[in-house]
C-alpha cells in the first residue's frame, strides 16, 4: 500500500486516473492497479480507458472515450485515486465509434467510384 501526494492510500485493484504531459500535448488515461512497488515507489496499472477528440460527417468536434488496454508502471504521485462511473465511460466509448463508423462510412460513398491505387 502506498499513498500518493494529495494523502491517498493506493491499492492492487483501485481505479486511478492519470493526467500528463506528453510532448506538446498532453496525455489522460482511466486504469487499474495491478501491482504496487513500495521500494520504488511505483505502481503498474492496466490503462483502460482514454479521452477521445473526433470530427463528425457535419465537421463538428465531437468528445468521446477510447478503450485501451496497455499498461505502464507510474510514480505514485502522478496518480489519483477514483471511483469512475464505468456505465458513462461505456457510453462514450459507443458514441465514439458510432462517430467513427459514420466517418468512414462517408468516406466510402465519397471514394466509392474514384480508383485510389497508386501508381509508383
Amino acid at each position: 500500500m502506498l499513498s500518493n501526494w494529495l494523502g491517498q492510500t493506493l491499492e492492487v485493484g483501485d481505479w486511478v486516473y492519470r493526467g500528463a504531459r506528453d510532448g506538446n500535448s498532453s496525455s489522460f488515461k482511466i486504469g487499474v492497479i495491478t501491482k504496487i512497488d513500495e521500494g520504488r515507489n511505483k505502481v503498474r496499472v492496466n490503462w483502460l480507458y482514454e479521452p477521445l477528440t473526433l470530427w463528425d460527417v457535419d465537421k463538428n468536434m465531437v468528445d468521446a472515450v477510447r478503450k485501451m488496454n496497455s499498461a505502464g508502471s507510474p510514480d505514485v504521485d502522478s496518480l489519483v485515486r477514483i471511483t469512475p462511473d464505468i456505465n458513462f465511460l461505456d457510453e462514450q466509448c459507443e458514441k465514439g465509434e458510432a462517430v467513427a463508423a459514420a466517418r468512414r462510412k462517408e468516406w466510402q460513398e465519397r471514394n466509392a467510384n474514384k480508383d485510389l491505387t497508386l501508381d509508383w
